[in-house]
């Protein structure tokens, strides 16, 4: 019944109930799952909530990449000083 829940809430693009219930029933899929909706929201022009999934699924690269690729150095540099280290840093560098 989860899986079928967490369709119904993904078609309905309600990622916070996605979240919950995959945090609840699926814990080993949660990072996977704020990748695929950091993913989504890049595809559709919402950085900022892509760059907020990209990093609860602890993932700065894809997210500072993603600003790469925009070149938007400003917020890629930003996140690597924020949340990143020195490799970040260079990676914007």
């Amino acid at each position: 019944m989860s899986n079928r829940a967490v369709l119904m809430y993904k078609n309905a693009e309600r990622n916070d109930d996605v979240i919950r219930l995959v945090e609840k029933y699926h814990g080993e899929h949660l990072q996977d799952t704020h990748k695929r909706l950091g993913m989504e929201h890049e595809e559709r022009g919402d950085l900022r909530l892509a760059e907020e999934e990209y990093l609860k699924a602890g993932d700065i690269r894809a997210a500072i990449n993603m600003y790469r690729e925009k070149e938007m150095w400003t917020d890629a540099y930003r996140l690597a000083r924020s949340e990143g280290g020195e490799q970040e840093q260079k990676q914007v560098g």
